[in-house]
């Protein structure tokens, strides 16, 4: 029973990885439209909902789409946000084109403490995105605050 449970387990946590890692088709249906499906059933609960989302193809997408899913399941199932907004800009630098993608709930936020306490949990989410974000030159930066929510921001390479 415990190596069974333990089984168990361990293929949950593995279900919950390939979630994050693997994005849907963003080819077929594009990133604004695949954002607005992660909002929805949450938009349909009651929560506000805000989306404004400049166009981005290819890598930069699939990247955007799996931040934002991460940080959007995150305020779902741990943050109990009333509301979240979801925001994808371009912006031209002199090191090239660069995307900007940023998610903030009014969720009860948290302590760096416990992101830590999560990831010892086997919830390690926001750290495969951070890593994926640093894996295509970019950095993602988690602001909470306990009682005033929390914002996920990732700025990345956009092509």
């Amino acid at each position: 029973r415990t190596t069974a449970r333990t089984i168990e387990h361990g293929l949950r946590q593995l279900r919950g990885d390939l979630g994050v890692i693997l994005p849907p088709n963003l080819g077929g249906i594009g990133l604004e439209q695949a954002l607005h499906e992660l909002l929805a059933p949450l938009a349909a609960r009651g929560v506000t909902t805000e989306l404004d989302v400049q166009p981005l193809d290819g890598a930069p997408a699939e990247l955007a789409y799996r931040v934002a899913r991460e940080a959007i399941r995150n305020a779902e199932l741990h943050a109990g946000a009333a509301s979240i907004a979801v925001s994808v800009t371009r912006d031209h630098t002199p090191a090239g084109r660069r995307a900007r993608l940023s998610i903030t709930d009014d969720g009860t936020g948290f302590v760096s403490a416990e992101r830590d306490e999560a990831e010892h949990a086997g919830r390690r989410g926001l750290r495969i995105v951070d890593e994926l974000v640093r894996d295509q030159g970019g950095e993602l930066i988690v602001r909470s605050k306990v009682g005033a929510g929390t914002t996920v921001e990732a700025t990345f390479p956009a092509g």
